[in-house]
């Protein structure tokens, strides 16, 4: 089964964390999500830019603004790309896999999928939608998917530097892909800029030979790992596989649809 067109948070370069905990009393992953949900459902009903930024991921927000810094309208304009289409939305279920979560719920009645990951600054932010998909928490899994085999060859084609392997193994509605305009060309001219950058995944994983990525579970069509870069960094990385509403070309089925920082 493939999965409908993927909704990214902001069509820019990159996923987070977690609320407080109350009364004095540590609060689990999971309870934590819950009461970041509750104030999530509040913003996309009110349509609230300010309030939305808040669950927007670090690295996809302006270096110099925090979660409680307000945007400016070019950022607003940004993320209304998603707010905008989730009005309505109310959740069904949720589960947490580690340092990233699935949370559905329906938009107007149709079934919807939100990817939530842990943000460096502990809380927990939305950074894809999905609608239209089947059902995930509760369906069971394919007996045979290629998640494990294919985030184990990106991660070494990323050690390797090898851009053309890597364009391949990700996944057609990435937006590492659409900022290519799906041109591995295109795309290998933004690798190697990138990977000049200390921060970022592809420059330290050039550094990091042990680093390997961690099973942290997932369901018959999204898959997550954690992956350690060395020096306290952490990234997740979220696996999907190939969505129907888009041509297949390229690339492989189960795989890497995009990847967030969990630590500075």
């Amino acid at each position: 089964m493939r999965l409908t067109l993927l909704v990214p948070i902001a069509a820019l370069l990159l996923v987070a964390g977690c609320g407080g905990g109350g009364s004095g009393t540590k609060q689990t992953p999971q309870q934590r999500l819950a009461a970041e949900v509750r104030d999530y459902e509040v913003a996309v009903a009110d349509q609230d830019c300010v309030a939305f930024a808040r669950f927007a991921h670090s690295a996809v927000r302006p270096h110099e603004k925090g979660p409680n810094d307000k945007p400016d309208d070019a950022e607003c304009q940004n993320l209304g790309v998603t707010y905008t289409k989730l009005m309505g939305f109310k959740t069904t279920r949720m589960k947490v896999f580690g340092s990233a979560a699935i949370v559905e719920g329906t938009v107007d009645g149709r079934f919807t999928v939100l990817v939530w990951t842990l943000d460096p600054d502990g809380r927990w932010a939305q950074v894809q939608a999905v609608p239209g998909i089947d059902p995930q928490i509760r369906s069971p899994k394919r007996p045979q998917d290629d998640f494990a085999r294919h985030v184990a060859a990106w991660v070494a084609a990323q050690k390797a530097g090898d851009c053309a392997k890597v364009f391949r193994l990700f996944n057609t509605a990435s937006p590492f892909v659409e900022q290519s305009g799906d041109d591995v060309g295109a795309f290998c001219r933004r690798y190697q800029l990138s990977r000049a950058s200390p921060e970022r995944l592809s420059s330290q994983l050039a550094a990091a030979p042990n680093a390997k990525p961690v099973d942290l579970g997932g369901t018959a069509n999204l898959h997550f790992f954690g992956l350690d870069t060395g020096r306290g960094r952490h990234w997740t990385l979220i696996m999907s596989t190939l969505p129907a509403a888009l041509a297949v070309t390229t690339h492989v089925e189960d795989s890497v649809l995009d990847y967030y920082p969990n630590t500075r």
